[in-house]
């Protein structure tokens, strides 16, 4: 029974609705999250798409703690998929973002501040904090 309880505790599921019922998933397995007119998408880790029955802002508040991240009004990312991220080749947005799936996403000019700030707290040790700050300015 101990084995059991840790087991939830460690890789909790939490549900999901959607149009046809719910999913009961990992929220690491979902990769991102889009905005489709009122109702969102979730694209998850084994390539599958989920058409949630909630819009972007509800999948956010049920999401945030688990480190999902809004970086566009139209797109949720869960930021242990990332992959990589470009800033200087598209001066019209706040940047790209590679996720793990090999998808990009945009970043706002509004949400890139937030993102670069978290990005920064969990990525990059306190040691690489004044050495890459001699290379953004």
């Amino acid at each position: 029974m101990n084995k059991l309880i840790t087991s939830i505790t460690e890789n909790p599921k939490i549900a999901i609705p959607t149009k046809k019922g719910y999913i009961f998933i990992t929220p690491g397995e979902i990769i991102r999250c889009e905005a489709n007119k009122k109702h969102s998408v979730c694209i998850l880790k084994n390539h599958t798409r989920e058409d949630l029955s909630l819009s972007l802002k509800q999948t956010e508040a049920m999401l945030k703690e688990f480190g999902f991240l809004r970086v566009h009004h139209a797109h949720l990312i869960n930021i242990n998929h990332i992959e990589k991220y470009e800033k200087e080749k598209y001066s019209s947005s706040g940047g790209m973002i590679t996720m793990s799936s090999g998808e990009i996403v945009s970043l706002s000019k509004r949400k890139k501040q937030a993102f670069q700030k978290l990005f920064k707290s969990k990525f990059i040790p306190e040691s690489l904090e004044s050495i890459l700050a001699t290379i953004d300015n």
